[in-house]
């Protein structure tokens, strides 16, 4: 088991939660290397990115407009889970930097190996 995958599944403490805006079609590509996440949406898209990911757990914020920081901020408040983590909703791949082997992951299967 690769060290990231080991920090990612020994517990539920924490959860992956990918503010998006706009882009309710793009966030199925998060699947290639993601198994369970969040997308946090403002009110007034959440109804279009339910039509277009009815598998997803698409969260509500609470306001409408509002910056990043505050929308990070809400975020946090909304879930019990002891670490939040943040994802862009355009990433593509997941790279890790362990003294000086470097691992690009751009699926799944390759975080299990």
């Amino acid at each position: 088991m690769s060290s990231l995958e080991n920090v990612l599944t020994t517990s539920k403490r924490y959860r992956i939660v990918i503010p998006s805006r706009g882009r309710s079609k793009k966030i199925k590509n998060l699947e290639k290397l993601l198994e369970e996440f969040t997308v946090a949406v403002v009110p007034e898209e959440l109804e279009k990115y339910q039509v277009d990911n009815p598998d997803y757990d698409i969260q509500p914020l609470r306001r409408e407009s509002m910056n990043v920081a505050d929308a990070r901020q809400m975020i946090q408040d909304m879930f019990e889970e002891e670490f939040i983590v943040f994802i862009d909703d355009d990433f593509k791949h997941i790279e890790c930097q362990v003294g000086q082997k470097s691992r690009v992951y751009k699926d799944k299967d390759s975080i299990k190996k």
